[in-house]
């Protein structure tokens, strides 16, 4: 998946002119946390924040102060073509709360923040559908992935997705095959992933 997937868009910027106050209320009004900054002709010039406005009135003289004079200048960008892997190593690393998505012209066309990370990985998941879910611990993925795997194609089990931990699970270098599937009911599944020398992993274990 890429950016574009996962952005929200379109997005509400504001200008270096506008008064942090007045912009102060539109973000709340939003429920946002930070607004894109754009020239007369759309173009990124900066990015103002609700840390940035939070100090803006510390320092006194707010209600007469503009964005251009809080606003944080060449912020980092993405690109809609960014892997979501990138977009989310750079959220994580820089502890963003969000990163303007910009054209090959620096036009912005977009936002990337934290909740959206939620709504990709909801999707990813398969989240908004019923269903189940059902762990294997893998300790040779080389084999016992393609065990898991045609095992539940043998039982004919619909699956809405499937990740494979990064993580090591209990065992030596295990790890572990999370399966989420469309049925309320894994019992039976889990007996015939058992049954091919699996390590089903019970709920709550």
């Amino acid at each position: 998946m890429l950016v574009r997937d996962g952005m929200t868009s379109p997005v509400m910027t504001t200008t270096p002119d506008a008064l942090l106050a007045a912009v102060d209320d539109q973000m709340a009004e939003r429920r946002v946390h930070q607004l894109p900054v754009v020239d007369a002709a759309g173009k990124l010039i900066g990015i103002i924040t609700a840390r940035d406005i939070g100090l803006a009135m510390a320092a006194g003289g707010f209600e007469k102060r503009t964005v251009e004079s809080a606003m944080t200048t060449e912020p980092v960008t993405l690109r809609p073509s960014d892997t979501l892997e990138h977009a989310l190593t750079l959220l994580l690393r820089e502890r963003f709360g969000a990163m303007p998505v910009v054209d090959e012209q620096d036009k912005v066309v977009g936002i990337f923040a934290r909740h959206d990370c939620l709504k990709v990985l909801s999707n990813v998941l398969g989240l908004e559908e019923a269903g189940s879910r059902v762990d294997v611990e893998i300790a040779r993925p080389a084999d016992e992935l393609a065990k898991a795997l045609t095992t539940l194609a043998g039982h004919d089990a619909q699956i809405i997705s499937a990740i494979l931990s990064n993580r090591q699970g209990r065992g030596q270098g295990a790890r572990t095959l999370y399966v989420r599937l469309r049925t309320i009911d894994p019992g039976p599944i889990r007996r015939k992933l058992r049954e091919a020398g699996l390590k089903v992993v019970e709920p709550g274990a």
